[in-house]
């Protein structure tokens, strides 16, 4: 038997630590900008206000990495916890359905960090509980939704850029190398940004659809499609929460 619990504040921490991962992100990537555009300078000759822009650089990039670092970590233990909570309760929906979900609580964010695990397990532990949310009786039925399949696409991408820009930060002897870590740093944005949105949509989403079934024991209908009847696909509402 698996303890439930609303998910409404898992939820709303999880989708306020992505935005502000995201939004840190976008400050730290317009900082590798302006200092690839300071470093472009230097093939001009140093001048004193090119130096003077160089350590203005360096005094942003510092702080802006570390808020964005630290800001990774929070919503990654948010976005963890909501996993964690949200899969216990699709296994207490599907309880009486036979062993139709097969990733347990623990392994929904335990698998995260086992090597090649890793690329397909978390997903399908996400996919099942939504599914199990839809229609525990037959999780089968329901198709995963395209927003789950884009929102795990992307992270894998995000995670073999992170790789690459590693790499690159480790081998920064050179203007022309700095340069490089940099504008990969910046371009990285170009994943985050749509992958932390159609994150927030799904921890909404998923939170609305389990906080309804919780409220009234009734889940949004057996789907052969994935798709969530409208009442069910509407964010809770601040005064709709229980006290």
């Amino acid at each position: 038997m698996y303890e439930q619990r609303d998910p409404t504040k898992a939820g709303r921490f999880a989708v306020i630590a992505t935005a502000a991962w995201i939004t840190l992100t976008a400050i730290d990537a317009a900082s590798s900008v302006y200092t690839v555009s300071v470093l472009n300078q230097f093939s001009g000759g140093v001048t004193p206000d090119v130096m003077r822009q160089a350590r203005l650089s360096d005094a942003i990039n510092l702080p802006t990495s570390a808020l964005s670092g630290i800001a990774f970590c929070i919503a990654g233990f948010a976005i963890l916890r909501w996993i964690l909570v949200t899969n216990r309760n699709a296994h207490g929906f599907a309880q009486d359905s036979g062993d139709q979900m097969t990733v347990s609580p623990r392994w929904s964010i335990g698998w995260f960090f086992i090597p090649f695990a890793n690329f397909y397990m978390p997903f399908k532990g996400v996919s099942e509980t939504w599914r199990a949310t839809i229609n525990p009786r037959d999780i089968a039925a329901v198709e995963v939704p395209w927003a789950l399949r884009l929102w795990w696409g992307l992270w894998i991408v995000t995670n073999f850029w992170g790789n690459l820009t590693f790499r690159a930060w480790r081998h920064t002897d050179t203007t022309d190398q700095l340069m490089a870590a940099h504008s990969l740093t910046a371009l990285n944005l170009l994943i985050d940004l749509p992958l932390a949105i159609v994150l927030i949509g799904i921890i909404r989403k998923l939170t609305a659809m389990q906080h309804a079934a919780l409220q009234t024991g009734a889940f949004p209908a057996p789907s052969a499609d994935g798709q969530v009847p409208a009442s069910f696909d509407t964010p809770i509402a601040e005064h709709d929460l229980p006290n």
